[in-house]
């Protein structure tokens, strides 16, 4: 998962309190960017996906998604309108063939 908005914060919420229910759910938080000291403490397991370094820091959250789409099986989101980065993220995830789950649809 991503760790960029407001719907990143409550996912990842949800997943920690989830995964004390259910012990089998694992997540990791995929980075953007490294860290710096001004960044705020990330309480779960983080990656920082190989090659992300060679990518110009204004392009690194779109080559980030596209990572996590390649990566997996399930895409879960809240799009309630077809404009905007998690509206192309949604539909670069169905075209790839990803189980999505808009939660907007809910």
């Amino acid at each position: 998962m991503g760790n960029q908005g407001g719907f990143d914060s409550l996912a990842l919420s949800s997943l920690k309190k989830l995964s004390v229910k259910y012990p089998e759910i694992r997540y990791n938080v995929v980075l953007a960017y490294l860290p710096d000291e001004k960044s705020n403490p990330i309480d779960a397991e983080t990656l920082y996906p190989e090659g992300i370094e060679n990518v110009p820091k204004r392009f690194c959250i779109s080559w980030r998604n596209n990572w996590l789409i390649d990566h997996s099986q399930y895409v879960i989101c809240y799009v309630s309108h077809l404009t905007g980065g998690a509206s192309r993220f949604m539909e670069l995830a169905i075209k790839r063939n990803r189980t999505v789950i808009n939660l907007s649809q809910k």
